[in-house]
């Protein structure tokens, strides 16, 4: 009997061999990447069905830059939430939130993960003028990012996270116990970076990416 397999049913079979693949002769690595490539159509399909599978049967979490929408259903099916970016419109991203991180059953808070973040971040938008973070950008980053989540009184306990007290939220209604406090954000971080005057044009280049303007955040 000869069986007929589509071409979207190869490529989901080649990407499960690859994974096989990578899991047998990579054991150490802890983070696994594809590279998909295909002159013809199956990509998405192949992509889609190996993350609702992952997801379903593993729980883990998937993000997609989608520029084209395709991905919008899927995300919807699975119970998950579709960020639409515009310009000159508020994306509800801001890149300053920060969560525990878990090392066998202890939770804690890592700053330092979340500098790297903000200086791979500002390393991308720099690209796009041209230019690489110098070292004493690189340096800054690290001060300030540091400094406005230390005014803030958050520390590697996750119990910083929150205040004290509840009070009153931001939509004017009221919260008793723990409420999670306010994060800084890039207005706050390009705000400090150019008061402290060691980084003017990196600071220049941040505008357009604060509150209120094209290209904005949150």
């Amino acid at each position: 009997m000869i069986e007929v397999f589509s071409l979207e049913e190869i490529c989901i079979q080649m990407l499960q061999y690859m994974l096989i693949l990578l899991s047998v002769h990579l054991p150490y690595l802890t983070l696994m990447f594809l590279y998909v490539v295909l002159l013809a159509g199956g990509k998405s399909v192949a992509l889609k069905t190996l993350t609702a599978r992952d997801i379903a049967t593993t729980g883990c979490g998937a993000f997609f830059i989608d520029v084209e929408g395709e991905y919008t259903n899927l995300t919807k099916m699975l119970g998950g939430k579709v960020i639409k970016i515009e310009q000159g419109k508020s994306a509800g991203v801001n890149p300053f939130e920060i969560e525990p991180d878990s090392k066998g059953n202890m939770q804690f808070i890592n700053i330092l993960d979340k500098v790297a973040e903000i200086r791979a971040l500002l390393g991308t938008i720099c690209r796009n003028y041209g230019r690489t973070l110098t070292g004493t950008e690189n340096t800054e980053i690290e001060v300030v990012v540091n400094q406005l989540y230390a005014e803030k009184g958050i520390t590697s306990d996750v119990n910083s996270l929150f205040e004290k007290k509840g009070g009153r939220l931001d939509n004017g209604k009221y919260a008793i116990g723990r409420i999670p406090k306010k994060m800084p954000t890039l207005s706050d971080f390009q705000r400090k970076l150019k008061e402290r005057g060691n980084c003017e044009e990196l600071s220049n280049i941040l505008v357009p990416f604060l509150k209120g303007n094209s290209l904005r955040y949150v």
